[in-house]
Formats: structure tokens, C-alpha cells, sequence
């Protein structure tokens, strides 16, 4: 379980980080509203890094199993998560129109197997 609440995106892409391990649904606070319940965890396996031109990026990959309200029957309904991440942290101000480049190191992760 990773126990940060918050982190620094630069510093870690300064330092080439990766973070890997599952985060607490009852920790997201501003995703209660919309959750049916908060039980479960999130798995993230993500990398922090600065691209050729010195910005700092994430890309990783974000699983869960989440439990919704249908908005039919109003019983609970399972959503699976299984999402790629590639971000890119700017400045207040800046734009770029730039694709990021999925690392090899993570391609490799099946879609069905959770994240250790």
C-alpha cells in the first residue's frame, strides 16, 4: 500500500521514480460522489521522468475494480478500470501539443494480470 498522500511530481521525474502499489479508494476523497461505495483499492504502476526536453512526464498504468451506481435499477454495478497514463507536467501558462512515448519497460504489463 503506498502511504503518501501527496507527491511531488517534478521532484520524482528529477529523480527518475516509479511507483508501483495500490492506493486506498477510501484515501480519494473527491471520488466518494460518484462511487457507490469506496472499498477496494486502486493499483497504479507509474514512471516519472523528464522527456529530451527536460519536462517532467508520467506514464504508467491505473487498475481497479470499482463499484457504481446503475442509473436504471440504482443497484451497485461493477466497473473495471484498466487504464494507460501519459501525462506531462507543464507550467502555469504553457501548452505543448506533444504525443509522450510509451516506455517499453511498461508495455509489457498484461491488461487481465494486477499490478503487484
Amino acid at each position: 500500500m503506498l502511504k503518501d498522500t501527496f507527491i511531488d511530481p517534478k521532484q520524482l521525474a528529477i529523480q527518475a521514480t516509479r511507483l508501483k502499489g495500490a492506493v486506498a479508494l477510501a484515501q480519494m476523497s473527491r471520488l466518494h460522489e460518484s462511487l457507490y461505495d469506496s472499498k477496494g483499492d486502486v493499483n497504479i504502476d507509474w514512471l516519472f521522468e523528464l522527456d529530451d526536453k527536460q519536462r517532467p512526464t508520467i506514464v504508467g498504468r491505473v487498475q481497479a475494480q470499482l463499484s457504481l451506481q446503475c442509473q436504471r435499477c440504482l443497484q451497485v454495478m461493477p466497473w473495471a478500470i484498466n487504464a494507460n497514463v501519459a501525462l506531462m507536467i507543464l507550467k502555469e501558462g504553457q501548452t505543448e501539443d506533444v504525443r509522450l512515448v510509451w516506455p517499453n519497460s511498461l508495455t509489457n504489463v498484461s491488461k487481465n494480470k494486477a499490478l503487484k
